[in-house]
């Protein structure tokens, strides 16, 4: 841009401002590291946010796992030297955990197929804690929710409905809450 010959006959090149941000960009080597900086942390939050954003399906599926998906490409864009995103997690742990992170976020990833059924499933603690505190909150009557708890055994195991070729092959093609209501 500042090579060009729009630049040099714009008004703004003779200006000091202009000239301070000409050899910001040209000469401070601070500026792209943290321009360098900047993108290796937002690009992964920003998929996040294309997600959320998206009208193409429903997020609520795939926010936790697009969470932590995000938080690991932030950490590997930084060669895993915690020192260097450690801030950036911090900022994105606060967030996510005052106003985005639910039970519902955990038990939707928890019952998500395309997620459960993969090598990498993780359902730590807190996934665990989000899904029985969801149930909960959503089913009253105790009874039910210890049935809901004996078929999540068939779920895991890929038992009886869920083994299935069919709903084995739609884990990854279909939204989650479809592959629900027929089981």
């Amino acid at each position: 841009m500042f090579a060009s010959e729009e630049w040099a006959t714009s008004p703004h090149a003779n200006k000091s401002e202009g000239k301070q941000v000409m050899n910001l960009v040209l000469s401070d080597g601070r500026f792209w590291r943290s321009i360098t900086y900047c993108l290796k942390c937002v690009i992964p939050l920003v998929k996040v946010l294309r997600l959320v954003d998206g009208d193409a399906k429903l997020a609520m599926p795939y926010i936790y796992e697009a969470m932590d998906r995000a938080k690991e490409q932030i950490a590997e864009n930084f060669q895993k030297i915690e020192t260097r995103y450690k801030k950036v997690w911090k900022i994105i742990n606060t967030s996510w955990n005052l106003q985005l992170h639910r039970p519902l976020h955990a038990a939707a990833y928890y019952l998500n197929p395309r997620y459960h059924y993969d090598k990498n499933f993780n359902s730590d603690r807190e996934v665990l804690i989000g899904l029985y505190e969801t149930f909960e909150r959503m089913v009253l009557d105790v009874s039910t929710r210890v049935t809901i708890d004996q078929r999540l055994e068939k779920f895991k195991g890929a038992k009886g409905l869920f083994g299935m070729y069919m709903a084995i092959a739609s884990r990854n093609k279909k939204q989650p809450g479809k592959l629900w209501r027929r089981k």
